[in-house]
This record gives C-alpha cells, structure tokens and sequence, in this order.
C-alpha cells in the first residue's frame, strides 16, 4: 500500500475518545501500517500468542462430543463459552488480514477528511461532538460489561469438574468436585493436581484475553461506523449551505468527499461486519448488533440527505461541468448506504428480527424436548 501520514489525536473528530486505542497499543498498530505498510511488533505477537491459546480450546471443544456423555443442557453450557471464543479469533484474524482496509477505515475518524472550509467548521464540530457522545457512552459500557463479566468469574469460578466429566442435566444439582472457570473439556485428569491448576491458568489468561480485547475490537469497528455517519452528516449539511458565487474549490470538494465517503462505507461494510453471522447466539453480540442496526439506520437516512442537501444549495448556477457532476451526484444519492454482512445479508431491524425468531424457535424446540 502507500505510505500515508499517521493519525493524530489532535485531528481525531470532536468528542470522540480514542484512548482505549493507544492504551492497548492499537493506535502505534495502525500508525505503523499506514506510516511503513508493515505490521509492529506488538500485533505480530498479539496475532500469533492469541491463536496459539485459542486455538486448542476451540479444537478441544469441538471434539468433546465424542470423548464425554453429552445432553442439550450441557451441550449449550459448553457452547456457551465455546461460540465466544470462535468470535474473538474471529475478530482477531479480521484485524491482521483486513489490517490495510482498517487503517485506511481510520481516516474516516479525522477532521479534515472532508477539507471542509474554515469558516464552517465551528458548525462541523458542534455537529461531531453531538453523534460521538453516544458513541462514546456506548464503548465505556462495552468495557464495564465485559470487564464485570470477566472478574465476576475469576473471583467466583462455576463449573465443576464432576459436571464436565461425568453428569449431564443441571449444572447446579453437581455439588462435588472442584470448580473451576470455563465449561471446557480438556483430554486430562482435570480434578488433580498440577492438570487442576494449569487448567486453572490457562483457562484465566483466556478470560483476559476476551474480556480485554473483545470490547477493544467491537469499539474499534464501531467508532468506524459512528465515524461514517457523522462525516455523512457533515457532508450533507456543507452541501445544504454551499452557495455558487465564486467558491469553486468547495464545489469540487463536495465531489470527491461524497465519493470516498461511498467507497470507505462499502470498504466497512467487507471488513467490520464479516463476522456478524456468526455471532448470534452471544448476548452481548445481540447488544452490540442492535446498536450497529440504530446506526445503519441513520446512515442509510444521512446518506439519502444528501440529495436533498445538494438540491438545496445553488447549484444550477455553477459551470456545465460542476451542474452536471451534482445531478450524477443527486441521482447516486437516492439510493442510501447500505451495510451487509458477509456480503448477502442486510444489516437492518428486520435482519435482527429474524435472528430473534429463529432463537427464540430453537429454544423452544430445546425446551420442549427437555420436558419429555
């Protein structure tokens, strides 16, 4: 890729905070790339430790089936833990093989990615300060969720041993045996001692890993939408106040910021919801997918705006070329940004419903063939 200049948080949008990025070192990631196109230190071995913990665990569980007594109850207990993990190595090998597409994704955080004029950007960041608020609210909850989740169990460990090995049914009608973090089967004497306390260790440092990281990639992958849909906002509204006389450059502007703006929107869309399907039995997912849909929603609004924002300004007065370069413009707004995942389902209210449904139906099967 070529080189670009890094980020600097003086040019971050107004209000939104990054300082998750540079305290777990993602801000030095992406500016390393952007800056040399290759990857640091710390995401070499960010990527390789993290597959080389999880990928046993996920292995592990995938052939339990076939090693322990098995029922539906215990099945989800499993899964429970199981399905989050394959989310995080999810999340991670996104990151490390869409790594130039998400640097890039970054610029949509920054202040001048419009080249908006001087004289309007009082306004510009009144209206910043306004979408990144909840933003900001949101990625603050996203840590004090998983970060209680995650502590809540290394100070109350809840899975005994005995359940794993040898009972199905109710967790909770298991009263003998040590406990310990995660429902995971291992191929050792798990209840001895030292194969008890290396698991105990080892099923930790995976606690960790999740509960640092997975709020650190949705909020990265979310401040990029949050971004998205503000600069849409401010696009539409230097659109609806640009007035013809001789403010050409402004003109030309309007043309090539709309553009990019499209071309980063389908860039998000391939890179920080390709792995929305997998995720939709994990209740923060569910959070976190509601809150990506709330925001679709108002991109897809924005992004239709502009039309209107263009048609509002004076534009029938400025030269051939620029009149015909705003209809083309006007006729590609009429259809808004739209989000998908992995490229076939639509991210919006009726693609959540959906998922609901078929939970909610799975879980009645399951409920009705535990009573008989």
């Amino acid at each position: 890729m070529p080189y670009h200049p890094p980020l600097e948080e003086s040019n971050v949008i107004d209000g939104l905070r990054v300082g998750y990025l540079k305290f777990f070192g993602f801000w030095n990631v992406i500016n390393d790339y952007k800056t040399t196109g290759k990857r640091n230190a710390f995401i070499n071995f960010h990527f390789y430790s993290n597959i080389i913990i999880c990928t046993p665990f996920i292995v592990l569980q995938l052939i339990c089936y076939f090693f322990i007594d098995m029922d539906i109850q215990k099945a989800i207990r499993i899964n429970l833990h199981f399905l989050p993990a394959i989310m995080m190595g999810g999340r991670i090998m996104v990151f490390w093989f869409r790594i130039e597409s998400q640097s890039k994704l970054c610029n949509l955080i920054q202040k001048d990615f419009l080249h908006i004029p001087e004289y309007k950007m009082a306004k510009a960041c009144i209206i910043y300060r306004k979408i990144t608020r909840n933003a900001n609210i949101l990625c603050i909850l996203a840590y004090i969720v998983d970060f209680s989740v995650v502590f809540s169990n290394l100070c109350i460990p809840g899975t005994p041993v005995d359940y794993i090995m040898y009972h199905k049914g109710n967790i909770f009608d298991v009263k003998t045996g040590k406990k310990k973090l995660l429902s995971a089967w291992y191929p050792l004497p798990m209840g001895e001692s030292p194969y008890y306390e290396i698991i105990f260790v080892y099923e930790a440092i995976c606690l960790l890993i999740g509960g640092i990281y997975q709020p650190t990639y949705a909020c990265l992958f979310y401040q990029i939408l949050v971004g998205l849909h503000a600069q849409f906002v401010v696009l539409g509204y230097h659109a609806s106040t640009m007035y013809d006389s001789s403010n050409s450059n402004s003109n030309r502007n309007l043309i090539d910021t709309e553009s990019k703006c499209n071309s980063k929107s389908n860039s998000n869309s391939n890179s920080s919801l390709r792995k929305i399907a997998h995720e939709y039995i994990d209740s923060d997912m569910n959070k976190e997918l509601y809150s990506i849909i709330q925001d679709h929603h108002k991109l897809l609004r924005q992004s239709s705006d502009i039309q209107i924002a263009v048609y509002s300004s004076d534009w029938y007065k400025a030269d051939v070329k620029f009149r015909k370069s705003a209809q083309l413009l006007m006729m590609g707004a009429e259809k808004g940004v739209t989000l998908t995942a992995i490229k076939m389902y639509p991210v919006n209210k009726e693609t959540l419903m959906a998922i609901l449904q078929y939970v909610y139906s799975t879980c009645a099967l399951m409920s009705g063939l535990l009573e008989k």
